[in-house]
Formats: C-alpha cells, sequence, structure tokens
C-alpha cells in the first residue's frame, strides 16, 4: 500500500496538475514511470500523477519511440517561419563523440538565436534521469559558445524540476510550449500518439516578454564566461524599455579583450 505521505508530496511537486498534459481540477491517478512489472517500485522518484485519460491513453497505445518525436519537432520547426537552419543530429565535440538532436537559429523579437535541442520521447522522469539530462546539456556549452540549451519532451515538469534546469540556463519545451508555439503548424503535421497529444494539451497562461528576459537575465552565471551572454540580453532589455526598434545599443566587447594577454 502506497505511504499517503509520498502521494502528497506529489501533489505538492505537481500542484493539482496532469503531469502530461497539464489539465487541472481533474481527478489524477497513479503512474509508475518503470512499471512494476518491469522491476519499478513504489519511490516518489518512480511515481507521477496523471489525469484519467492520459492514464487510460498510456497503458493501451504503443509506446512512443523516442526517434518519432525527434522526427516531429523535426518538421515543426522546418515548417515555421521563426526557425532556419534546422539540422538534425549534428556532430559536436569529436574528442567526445557527442551528437545534438536538433541544431537550428530561431527568431526573438526579430533577432536570430542558434538553439541547441535535446529531444526526449518520455512524458516524465525520476530525478536521477533529470539531472543526467542537466548534465547531458551542460556538456554542450563548451562546444556551443552562446547557444541556447533546451530540452524538449511531451509531457510536464513539476515546478521544482523545472527551476532545476531554469537555474542550469536550459530552456522548456514541454507540452504546453509545444502546443502554443507550433498551433499553426501542428494541425498540418499528423502523428497518431503527437498530434492528438498536442491538440488536446491546455496551454497555460503566457509568460510576458518581460518575464522572459528576466528570466535568461537570472541564468547568467557571474565572471567572464558570461560575460557577452550578459551584454546581449542587457541590450534586449534596454532596447524593450527605451529604444526605438530602429536604433541598435551598442556593448562593449568582453574585458580580456582589454586585459589578456595576446597569443
Amino acid at each position: 500500500m502506497l505511504n499517503p505521505e509520498i502521494l502528497q508530496e506529489l501533489l505538492r511537486r505537481q500542484g493539482d496538475r496532469c503531469s502530461i498534459c497539464g489539465e487541472d481540477n481533474v481527478r489524477l491517478e497513479l503512474h509508475h514511470i518503470k512499471p512494476l512489472s518491469q522491476g519499478g517500485n513504489d519511490s516518489i522518484e518512480n511515481l507521477s500523477l496523471v489525469c484519467r485519460n492520459c492514464h487510460a491513453n498510456m497503458h493501451t497505445r504503443r509506446e512512443l519511440r523516442e526517434f518519432e518525436f525527434e522526427a516531429y519537432l523535426l518538421e515543426l520547426l522546418q515548417r515555421s517561419t521563426d526557425f532556419r537552419n534546422v539540422r538534425a543530429g549534428v556532430e559536436i565535440g569529436r574528442e567526445r563523440h557527442l551528437r545534438a538532436d536538433l541544431v537550428a537559429e530561431e527568431r526573438v523579437d526579430g533577432q536570430w538565436r542558434e538553439i541547441v535541442v535535446e529531444c526526449k520521447g518520455q512524458s516524465s522522469f525520476t530525478i536521477p534521469r533529470l539531472r543526467d539530462i542537466v548534465t547531458q546539456l551542460g556538456s554542450y556549452r563548451g562546444y556551443m559558445g552562446r547557444a541556447t540549451l533546451v530540452l524538449a519532451f511531451p509531457g510536464e515538469l513539476s515546478p521544482a524540476a523545472r527551476l532545476t534546469f531554469e537555474n542550469s540556463g536550459i530552456e522548456i519545451w514541454d507540452l504546453s510550449y509545444l502546443s502554443n508555439r507550433f498551433k499553426q503548424e501542428i494541425p498540418n503535421v499528423p502523428h497518431p500518439i503527437l498530434q492528438p497529444l498536442l491538440m488536446a494539451t491546455k496551454v497555460g497562461i503566457a509568460i510576458s516578454r518581460e518575464e522572459l528576459l528576466m528570466k535568461e537575465l537570472k541564468s547568467c552565471k557571474p565572471g567572464k564566461r558570461d560575460w557577452v551572454r550578459y551584454q546581449e540580453v542587457m541590450r534586449r532589455i534596454l532596447e524593450r524599455l527605451f529604444c526605438p526598434l530602429s536604433i541598435t545599443t551598442i556593448f562593449e566587447p568582453p574585458l580580456t579583450t582589454y586585459f589578456d594577454p595576446p597569443g
């Protein structure tokens, strides 16, 4: 029998929302991320709360394979006019044999930025798995420079898990984000699992551009490593607050330009 304290902790973490579709104010059911029949257990790291519809779908439909989700997101990116130079399976850091699932340029407020997207097919994760993903994405930083790191998956994260990624400077493309970001493209890209799931997802309250900029600013780490990224974020904030769109803010190069010895 499940410990009632574990159930209460799950409710606190998820905020009474389905961990897959994000629906709230509905009856939630207990789901084992790794089934008991496959060696799973009743620990809180292996449990998730889902609505009745999502739970039924997970046990009746075939399992979504990761390459299917990656291919589906690739087509959404290619169809959207807000993305360009979209590539799949990009090799980076040859000495370590790193491979980025998707690399593209995204248009945000008229500016193009490079993004590196890690795709995961599952809808929920154990705590150790989340830590592994943060480490995996963090390993790309040394090779991708100022690129924005993104985790994309067909589910929802708890507020605590989301904060872990935000503190690591990693953006989350969950069901709610994907459903809203690609609402024009999804109806034209069929898939027996993903299309109906995304079209049925309840989109949460939209985050303003100002809130997004503040989150990006908070993710910049002190020191030289994020100096250029910090100035770029500050430039966009200043232009948002004070400058007409026709004016480009001028900012300094990193301090290493002046003080590092040549060679």
